[in-house]
C-alpha cells in the first residue's frame, strides 16, 4: 500500500506501519474506519496516544455495519462515534470530529481543488485549530469551527445524506459548503 500512495504523491517520504506504530509516530492521528472497526482500533492504538497527540475522528456509524442502509446512520449511545473515540482514547487525548464532509472520491484526485467545507467540532481550542490548520492545507477546503464535540453528531448525519445525495444523483464527490459566515468563522482567527 506504501508503495500505491508513494506512486500517486509522486514525492515525499511514505513508509507502511502497523496502527500502533503509525500512531507512535504521529502527532495527529486521524480515524477513518467502519464503524466495526471503531472500538477495536482503539483499543489497539490506546497504549500508543498521549497527551501530545490530537484524535480526528471521521467516523459515520453507517447502518451498513450492522446489515442495514449505507445512507443511514445508527445513534450509538455515546451520541456519536467521535464521542465513543473520546471515550475510549485516554483523557489527556483532545478528540475532534472533522472530514465527514469531504469525498473519498474528491480526495484522490490530487490535481484539483475540493470545494467543500471543514466543520470541525472538539472540546479543545488548539487541538481544534490545529486540524483547522491541517484542513486548510486541502486545496479549496475551509475549515469552520461548528462547537463542541457534542455537535459531531451532526457532522455523522450530514456525511450520511451526502452518501444518499451521491447515490440518487450518480455521483461520488458531493460535499457541502456553509455560507453567510465571514472568514473569521475559521478556527485559527476565531478565538
Amino acid at each position: 500500500m506504501a508503495q500505491k500512495i508513494k506512486q500517486r504523491a509522486g514525492s515525499g517520504e511514505v513508509s507502511g506501519h502497523t496502527n500502533a506504530e503509525a500512531v507512535e509516530l504521529a502527532r495527529v492521528v486521524i480515524i477513518t474506519v467502519p464503524l466495526s472497526a471503531h472500538s477495536e482500533i482503539l483499543k489497539a492504538i490506546r497504549a500508543s496516544l498521549n497527551g501530545e497527540k490530537i484524535v480526528v475522528d471521521a467516523t459515520v456509524p453507517l447502518e451498513v455495519a450492522i446489515g442495514g442502509r449505507v445512507s443511514r446512520v445508527v445513534t450509538l449511545w455515546d451520541g456519536s462515534a467521535a464521542q465513543q473515540a473520546a471515550r475510549m482514547v485516554p483523557a489527556r487525548v483532545p478528540v475532534v470530529a472533522t472530514f465527514h464532509s469531504l469525498s473519498a472520491d474528491a480526495l484522490s484526485k490530487l490535481d484539483e481543488d475540493i470545494d467543500c467545507d471543514a466543520l470541525i467540532c472538539g472540546d479543545s481550542a488548539d487541538a481544534k485549530r490545529t486540524v483547522s490548520e491541517l484542513a486548510e492545507s486541502i486545496p479549496g477546503v475551509r475549515a469552520i469551527d461548528a462547537g463542541s464535540l457534542d455537535n459531531a453528531r451532526y457532522l455523522e448525519i450530514s456525511a450520511a445524506m451526502l452518501i444518499a445525495l451521491n447515490l440518487q444523483h450518480k455521483v461520488k464527490n458531493s460535499g457541502m459548503r456553509i455560507t453567510g459566515l465571514l472568514r473569521s468563522a475559521n478556527i485559527s482567527q476565531h478565538e
